[in-house]
């Protein structure tokens, strides 16, 4: 009995060794994004007061919304273009008295392939080379962490609202 037992257990092992070796390391979720936050002058984080909506157009001339009315945002996270060398992001704040202001956030990036395996696909990295803005309640953006890969933990642009 004590044999049998054995064997099985082995076999176990085996075929769980086996199937672990043949398992994939694809990342959960393989879309890129960058993180947006929103300062005051002296790198204090705020939040928005009022409702945020970002789109973005797109090369056949849609639009397309990204963020639609976020409430008290201290920080968004959106996703970046593969084939765009340029990201014009349409911020559209909405204030508690239904006035809209709006700004547009330009971000100037390299496109950059990255491969892990066949069966993974690929994922496009991004370095942001510059960023600007209009000035209607942005007051300045700035790059604070340039790389845009899968790590969801980094803060890339900072962006400073007027008082």
């Amino acid at each position: 009995m004590i044999t049998v037992l054995r064997k099985l257990i082995y076999t176990f092992i085996t075929v769980m060794l086996l199937a672990s070796c043949s398992s994939l390391d694809c990342p959960m979720n393989s879309h890129v994004y960058a993180t947006y936050g929103f300062y005051v002058d002296d790198d204090m984080p705020v939040s928005l007061n009022g409702h945020l909506s970002v789109n973005v157009s797109r090369m056949d001339g849609n639009d397309t919304t990204l963020l639609n009315k976020e409430s008290g945002a201290h920080s968004i996270r959106l996703p970046m273009s593969f084939q765009n060398p340029v990201d014009k992001l349409n911020f559209l704040l909405e204030l508690e008295d239904g006035t809209v202001i709006t700004d547009v956030v330009s971000v100037e990036k390299t496109n950059d392939p990255h491969f892990e395996s066949v069966e993974c696909g690929a994922n496009y990295f991004h370095t942001l080379t510059k960023v600007s803005c209009t000035n209607n309640f942005i007051d300045s953006v700035v790059i604070k962490y340039n790389k845009v890969n899968l790590d969801a933990t980094k803060e890339h642009v900072y962006i400073y609202l007027k008082h």
